[in-house]
């Protein structure tokens, strides 16, 4: 017969006229129950794609909330070790500043709203409904938070640790865009 060599299933699949496609129109009967289990099919994936990845992305920002939470914390101590040492106030008799300077630079009620802002932003990620737009405006109210701390601060650990919370807030901000 010269074949080439061995013969094989491809082999025999490439010679002409062996197989032949013809294409026949399903009747509409047919064709519906397959398209709705293929699309209900499609759909329960996705769903479960988006479970998946939320869950990704709330273990993310779980754990960076936790960061800023810990810069927040090392913020207050090194404020509270400012404040007893006099560093940042020329403060008077009473514990107030003689030129206003203390009031610029005192933060506490900075410092509890960011706390604040943060149990509820993790709270808010412990809920089962759509949360994206809260989070969205907490991380904006926490920025603004840290953000005046680190304006009214003079201490270069306290700016340092502001630079880094608003680094992990703005990784928070960008993965809040993705939930709902």
């Amino acid at each position: 017969m010269g074949l080439p060599g061995p013969a094989d299933l491809r082999w025999v699949a490439s010679l002409p006229e062996v197989m032949r496609l013809e294409t026949r129109p399903l009747p509409l009967k047919r064709l519906e129950p397959l398209v709705r289990g293929a699309l209900a099919q499609a759909l329960r994936r996705l769903q479960a794609m988006r479970r998946t990845e939320g869950q990704r992305l709330v273990k993310d920002i779980r754990q960076r909330l936790a960061t800023v939470v810990r810069l927040r914390r090392e913020i207050a101590a090194r404020v509270q070790a400012n404040a007893l040492s006099g560093k940042n106030a020329e403060a008077g008799a009473e514990g107030k500043s003689n030129n206003g300077f203390s009031a610029r630079t005192d933060v506490p009620e900075e410092l509890v709203r960011l706390q604040s802002h943060a149990a509820q932003f993790a709270e808010f990620l412990r809920s089962r409904r759509p949360v994206g737009r809260a989070l969205d405006f907490l991380i904006q109210e926490m920025n603004r938070e840290v953000n005046t701390i680190g304006s009214k601060s003079l201490d270069a650990q306290i700016a340092y640790r502001v630079v880094a919370a608003k680094e992990e807030m703005e990784k928070i901000r960008e993965q809040v865009q993705n939930l709902e």
